[in-house]
């Protein structure tokens, strides 16, 4: 999805009239840079280039290297697993397609624990019996990762066509931070522990957990939501041990607060940026939300039958309003091909999407909120109630007029490597599963800061009000 910005305006006058239309309630005004945090914890990060490979982050009290952020991480290890394995899963389907390939095909990528035969299998794919992989240490250039014949692989192949890959280095980004604010936590509270001749235990129990009460059962009720856990799923004794989890996180939340509070004096500056994803979607295929010129581009994969699915749209739905005329939202139909009602109701909203972009979103946004059924007197009411002319929908809902449409959104789906229900690109930027409605705000918040002048996103916001985007 492409976008533009309306205008850009010099940034001294931006400065001077920022705070005024910013009471107005119009805008935030565009701070020209990125900023992060993990799950709502009060330590910031900003991010910034540079030219030093060996230094992940700078800050005031000091820097932290390379090094310290990736040797010996266990959890590193096992996505570079992972992430070898999507780089062969694409190789073999490349090569598996090839109807001129010769039976010899060279890679040089880690050769992997599990046969290739039941991995191609597991993979859906057909390898021809003949074909002879071979596992070598030497690429013929850097980036190759395979070849065959006259052809090769390159690693930035896969890294332009995967979602499931720019996935995996979400995974590793955000345990790269992680990692890097244990750090800086715990030189912040050592230093500050020394300064007063105590141990960091000591020093955390007299300034931070003094006042260590139980965990309330809003505190509780509010952590289980969080992690997308049901009280009736689980036993007392798991209960239990949640509690204890529960009033950890809590003491975490307030140690991080306090050491960002008195501990850190300045911004950290992080050399790492979010990994992300271009993906094309073909045109005509997506509904949109919002006005086509927004900055920001969010891609929506899931359907309208599954719980977190019902959810993440919602939230996304919500966010495009906070930010009118900065954010716009693509929808990407992803369910198993075997489900009967998000097949019907992926249908049946298409016949309503046929009659205006307009009656969808009014659909989209009534099973996003308030999912009437999935039975034909529903889906039927639901449209109705979306402003499709009612025979016109029954006629294309019963002749399955957009059966092969939605076949092409799952195809596509599968073709980018999205198989969790439900996934949610921003800017490229991808959040899996049970989207938590704070992270995704952050996320949003700090693409539109990043890419927005004051001045425009007024204009934008204008723009969306009149058009009703």
């Amino acid at each position: 999805m492409k976008s533009q910005n309306i205008l850009q305006f010099p940034r001294l006058f931006s400065g001077l009239t920022c705070g005024l239309f910013a009471m107005l309630g119009l805008i935030g005004c565009s701070s020209q840079h990125e900023t992060i945090r993990l799950g709502g914890s009060p330590v910031e990060f900003q991010l910034e280039k540079s030219s030093t490979p060996d230094v992940y982050a700078t800050y005031k009290g000091g820097t932290v290297s390379t090094g310290q952020i990736l040797d010996q991480n266990p959890v590193h290890a096992d996505l570079k697993i992972q992430e070898n394995l999507i780089r062969f899963e694409y190789v073999l389907k490349k090569f598996s397609e090839d109807s001129k390939a010769p039976a010899a095909l060279d890679i040089f990528l880690s050769e992997p624990k599990k046969p290739i035969t039941e991995l191609a299998k597991n993979w859906g794919i057909n390898l021809n019996p003949k074909a002879k992989v071979s596992f070598k240490a030497s690429a013929p250039d850097k980036d190759v990762i395979a070849q065959w014949g006259d052809q090769q692989i390159k690693a930035t192949d896969v890294d332009i066509s995967s979602v499931k890959l720019a996935l995996v280095r979400t995974r590793a980004y955000r345990e790269n931070l992680n990692r890097l604010k244990g750090i800086v936590v715990r030189r912040a509270l050592l230093e500050a522990a020394q300064g007063e001749k105590m141990e960091i235990e000591d020093y955390i129990k007299k300034h931070i957990t003094a006042d260590n009460t139980p965990v309330t059962d809003a505190e509780f009720e509010s952590f289980l939501a969080a992690s997308n856990i049901k009280k009736a799923d689980v036993n007392p004794s798991q209960l239990e041990a949640m509690k204890n989890i529960a009033l950890e996180k809590r003491k975490n939340t307030l140690v991080e607060s306090y050491v960002a509070k008195n501990l850190l004096h300045g911004t950290i500056y992080v050399h790492e940026f979010p990994p992300t994803f271009k993906v094309e979607v073909p045109e005509g295929w997506e509904a949109i939300w919002g006005l086509t010129s927004a900055p920001v581009s969010v891609l929506y994969f899931g359907d309208f039958v599954c719980g977190p699915c019902r959810d993440a749209l919602k939230d996304v739905l919500n966010e495009k309003d906070k930010f009118k005329g900065n954010v716009k939202v693509g929808f990407n139909f992803l369910f198993s091909r075997t489900d009967r009602d998000s097949r019907m109701l992926s249908e049946a909203s298409l016949c309503v999407q046929a009659q205006g972009k307009k009656n969808f979103r009014k659909f989209a946004e009534l099973y996003s909120t308030n999912p009437p059924g999935v039975d034909e007197a529903a889906l039927e009411q639901a449209a109705s109630k979306s402003g499709a002319n009612v025979d016109d929908y029954k006629k294309c809902f019963l002749a399955r007029e957009h059966q092969a449409l939605l076949n092409q959104h799952l195809d596509f789906a599968a073709k980018v490597g999205v198989t969790s229900q439900p996934t949610v690109l921003v800017d490229g930027e991808p959040m899996e599963g049970a989207v938590s409605p704070d992270e995704l705000h952050e996320l949003i918040q700090r693409k539109v800061d990043s890419k927005t002048t004051f001045l425009g996103s007024v204009f934008r916001r204008i723009r969306a009000m009149l058009s009703g985007n």
